[in-house]
């Protein structure tokens, strides 16, 4: 819109207040979603993940920046610079991604947003389950 949030704000003041807002935290089985990693990740190399370190590394960043630790940027990096073999830089790069989300996975299993520890999914998504989550959300709203 070319308009700051402040202003659709101040048009409606009391739709923050109108929202009912419920927690669903998704948390696979860890097999699964480790499995899901590594597919991404060879994903990401076969679009032109090393092509998009290349270009990144040759912004001449500074390396304590966000973008430079993220996940799978110093793999392939070290495979730029030839201080890692390819299969090596990918091995590597799925094992930091999934080391991630393990820690991830831990800190949601333990402070699930708004204290809603029922609200956890630890399967795969099947439209089953997913029916079961909508009838919750139905029956929390009309209590």
């Amino acid at each position: 819109t070319g308009e700051p949030l402040s202003v659709w704000q101040d048009r409606h003041p009391a739709a923050d207040t109108a929202l009912a807002c419920h927690t669903l935290l998704l948390l696979p089985p860890r097999d699964w979603l480790y499995a899901r990693i590594n597919q991404r990740f060879e994903a990401m190399m076969a679009e032109g993940a090393l092509e998009e370190v290349t270009a990144l590394t040759a912004r001449d960043l500074a390396p304590d920046l966000p973008v430079m630790k993220a996940v799978g940027v110093p793999e392939l990096q070290a495979l730029l610079k030839g201080q890692l073999a390819r299969d090596e830089a990918i091995a590597r790069a799925q094992r930091n991604s999934r080391r991630y989300a393990k820690r991830q996975y831990t800190w949601f299993r333990n402070r699930p947003p708004g204290g809603t520890a029922h609200w956890v999914l630890d399967q795969p998504l099947t439209r089953v389950n997913i029916d079961d989550f909508v009838r919750i959300i139905q029956i929390s709203l009309l209590t």
